[in-house]
């Protein structure tokens, strides 16, 4: 049955809020952001429409209509290359100007900042201020998972990616197996947890259309 994918809106915040809580369940996600009201009122508030509003961002919804109507079962949210113009030492299509946002108070903050700081800079010094496509998050429903929403949401970005002729990245929390299938590859790594747990960085570079997996 036809997924249908299509750019998120205010009115969806709550549903994209809702898929983070129960499909980002990694040992890290749960440290930085606790399952609490005060998070929550966070993403609803805050976090999803400030990157709703930013004009990098592209937040994509997955709905599935013969099975289950409306409802949102999976979003991803992909940054593509920004424009920075007028800004000296900045170049057309650099993340270079990046930063963390400010925390929701029930967050582990020390951790957050340890964590997504390391990440970001870990980005940036891959990258560089070459211009790519960042899979920032991508989150299915469980009772939703393996019928095609998380294909759907890569490919959007990665179609775009091989048009443009640039690469992608992505920090894969829970590992990278599901994305290793559309041909990224771990460059490096950060640790967290004493080296218990990790978040892989991987980049994909541009293909060829004939080369797209069918």
């Amino acid at each position: 049955m036809p997924l249908q994918l299509q750019p998120a809106t205010t009115a969806d915040i709550s549903s994209l809020t809702e898929i983070y809580f129960q499909s980002f369940r990694n040992p890290l996600s749960l440290a930085a952001f606790p399952r609490t009201e005060g998070i929550r009122t966070w993403w609803n508030t805050k976090n999803v429409p400030v990157d709703l509003a930013d004009p990098a961002s592209r937040i994509l919804k997955v709905t599935e209509p013969e099975v289950s109507g409306d409802k949102i079962i999976a979003f991803a949210k992909w940054v593509v290359p920004r424009v920075n113009k007028g800004k000296e030492g900045t170049r057309k299509g650099s993340h270079l100007e990046e930063n963390l946002p400010e925390w929701p108070a029930d967050a582990d903050q020390e951790f957050c900042d340890s964590l997504f700081g390391a990440m970001l800079k870990k980005r940036h010094q891959i990258m560089g201020d070459r211009p790519y496509y960042f899979l920032e998050m991508l989150g299915t429903l469980p009772a939703y998972q393996g019928r095609g929403a998380d294909s759907s949401l890569i490919r959007w970005g990665t179609d775009l990616a091989d048009r443009d002729g640039v690469e992608s990245y992505l920090d894969a929390l829970d590992g990278g197996e599901l994305y290793e299938r559309f041909g990224w590859q771990t460059v490096d790594e950060v640790l967290a947890f004493n080296g218990k747990h990790k978040a892989l960085c991987m980049v994909r570079e541009p293909q060829a259309v004939d080369d797209h997996m069918t």
